[in-house]
């Protein structure tokens, strides 16, 4: 979700909700990147700007268990303000593992020449 310095994501964990921030410019297109690690039980945000400059979140505590596609909410669901991301999403991917970072690289890279004027 889109907020004033950045985006957020959250996951709950049990009757908890994780939440992680990365600090970057919302006011321009972005290539941005979560990634879940079950096995780890950790997910960080990666966005990417046009001109390459990264802004990648701390690393978070993500629940280890399974979670069904219809949980999956972009934009902010549990915001009591009820503050939606409001943007135009071009193209969403949504693979069945975690990508390591060599292959999530090869997609930002890709996405980059594909959306941006070189």
């Amino acid at each position: 979700t889109r907020i004033n310095n950045g985006f957020y994501s959250e996951m709950p964990i049990g009757k908890d909700r994780a939440k992680i921030i990365a600090e970057a410019p919302t006011d321009q297109f972005v290539i941005l990147t979560l990634v879940w690690n079950g096995d780890t039980g950790t997910h960080q945000l990666f966005v990417v700007t046009g001109d390459g400059k990264r802004y990648d979140s701390p690393e978070g505590v993500a629940p280890k268990d399974p979670m069904a596609t219809k949980s999956l909410t972009f934009g902010d669901a549990y915001d009591n303000k009820k503050n939606l991301a409001t943007a135009e999403f071009l193209e969403f991917l949504v693979f069945d593992r975690a990508l390591p970072p060599s292959e999530r690289e090869e997609l930002e890279k890709y996405y980059r020449l594909k959306y941006f004027k070189q």
